[in-house]
């Protein structure tokens, strides 16, 4: 009984981890974008991958407010509770594979192009659920990305586990969990 209450568990865990995806009705107006992840330190230090970014729309000032808000009125948690129930606006991908949805995506114009802003709930692993560790409180995934106009261009940052400090609709602050984001290089347009 105890095991089988317990592969229920495990089943349950691994399908609500799995992130979907959805295609939009109109494929005209999604963006993609690829890079070379680099992550430099944690356990993964070293590893380089090449990673798919696709924006299918932005999130709207609305969206932003009701996010800034929330976090206004209850913190961290009540943005999370928002956050999770929005509509993805794309996703994040090892090539090859599904990723995650991303569910807050912003772009602001800055003097040599733009700056894209991506802030997600990200995906919890069975041991870190299971035991519960002190990661669990770092709920979120921020991803920051400058790339110029011609699109050829860009850098960025991933912070793989991220407490949000502050929320306004056009600044995010997070608490990295403590290791250093992994780096998004050779940033391209396609």
């Amino acid at each position: 009984m105890k095991t089988k209450r317990l592969f229920s568990v495990c089943l349950l865990l691994c399908f609500a981890g799995t992130p979907s995806f959805s295609k939009s009705k109109d494929n005209h107006g999604r963006e993609k974008l690829t890079a070379t992840l680099v992550d430099v330190s944690g356990p993964r230090a070293g590893t380089v991958r090449p990673i798919d970014i696709y924006i299918d729309n932005y999130s709207s000032d609305a969206e932003s407010n009701q996010l800034a808000g929330a976090f206004a009125d209850g913190g961290s948690k009540a943005l999370f509770k928002i956050l999770t129930k929005m509509k993805p606006k794309g996703r994040i991908a090892p090539v090859g594979r599904v990723g995650y949805e991303v569910r807050f995506i912003r772009s602001t114009q800055t003097p040599n192009g733009r700056k894209i802003v991506m802030l997600t709930d990200r995906p919890i692993g069975f041991l870190e659920a299971y035991y519960g560790t002190r990661s669990r409180d770092y709920q979120y995934a921020l991803i920051e990305i400058n790339i110029r106009d011609d699109g050829k261009k860009g850098e960025g940052s991933l912070i793989y586990a991220a407490k949000v400090k502050a929320f306004t609709g056009d600044t995010i602050e997070v608490e990295n969990f403590g290791i250093q984001p992994a780096k998004l290089m050779v940033v391209r347009k396609l």
